[in-house]
C-alpha cells in the first residue's frame, strides 16, 4: 500500500492514481497557486461554472475608491449658508370721514336786542381719506336766538356749504345777529353742529 505525504494543504494539486494507465487528472475549479508578498502561497479562484471567467478584484486599490465615494456622497449633502435681517412694519387706517372743528367752545360775549356780535372764528379739520362737503346745524336752548341770529361766514348757517379735501382744513367766521324783538336776558345755550359727508 502506497500513502500520501509533502501534500501541502494550500496546494490543489491532486496527485494522480498510481493504477490509471494514463494518469491525468484535472481540477478545473482552482487556478495554478502563487506567491504573495509575504512569502506564502495563494490561490485565486476563478468565476464560472467551467473555472472560466474574470477574477473578482481584491486589491487595496479597491478599497480606496469606495472611501472616495463615501466622500463625495458627503460634499453632495452640504448647503449653503444664509441669512436674514426683519423690518418692522406699520401702518394707521383712518376713516373715510372725519371732521374736527375747534375751539370747542365759543362766547360771543354781552349782547343786546338787534345787536351783532364780534366774529368768532373756528377751524374745520378733515382728518378723513374722502373729500367731503361741510354743512351746519343748530341746535337751540334760547328761545331760538340762535336758530334765528347765528351765521357762518356770510350767510344764515343753514345756508353753509363748502367742499373739504382729505386731509386739508378751513376757517369759518362766526357771528351772532340777535333780532331785534328779543325779549329773553340772561345766559343762553346753543349748539352748533358741523356735518362732513362724502360727496
Amino acid at each position: 500500500m502506497s500513502g500520501l505525504s509533502g501534500v501541502s494543504t494550500n496546494s490543489p494539486v491532486l496527485v494522480p492514481d498510481p493504477t490509471d494507465d494514463h494518469h491525468e487528472s484535472v481540477y478545473s475549479e482552482w487556478k495554478s497557486p502563487t506567491t504573495s508578498d509575504d512569502k506564502g502561497i495563494g490561490i485565486t479562484r476563478s468565476i464560472g461554472s467551467n473555472g472560466g471567467g474574470k477574477k473578482k478584484p481584491t486589491s487595496d486599490d479597491d478599497s480606496d475608491d469606495d472611501d472616495s465615494d463615501d466622500d463625495d456622497s458627503d460634499d453632495d449633502g452640504s448647503e449653503a449658508g444664509s441669512m436674514s435681517s426683519g423690518v418692522s412694519l406699520g401702518a394707521e387706517i383712518i376713516p373715510a370721514v372725519g371732521i374736527v372743528v375747534t375751539p370747542g367752545t365759543i362766547n360771543f360775549g354781552f349782547l343786546g336786542a338787534g345787536e351783532v356780535s364780534e366774529v368768532r372764528t373756528v377751524l374745520i379739520n378733515n382728518r378723513g381719506a374722502d373729500d367731503t362737503i361741510i354743512t351746519a346745524d343748530v341746535m337751540d336752548a334760547a328761545d331760538d336766538l340762535f336758530i334765528d341770529g347765528l351765521y357762518v361766514d356770510t350767510c344764515m348757517w343753514d345756508e353753509y356749504s363748502t367742499l373739504l379735501g382729505s386731509k386739508e382744513m378751513t376757517t369759518a367766521d362766526l357771528t351772532l345777529h340777535v333780532p331785534s324783538d328779543y325779549s329773553n336776558i340772561g345766559s343762553m345755550k346753543g349748539i352748533l353742529v358741523v356735518w362732513a359727508e362724502i360727496e
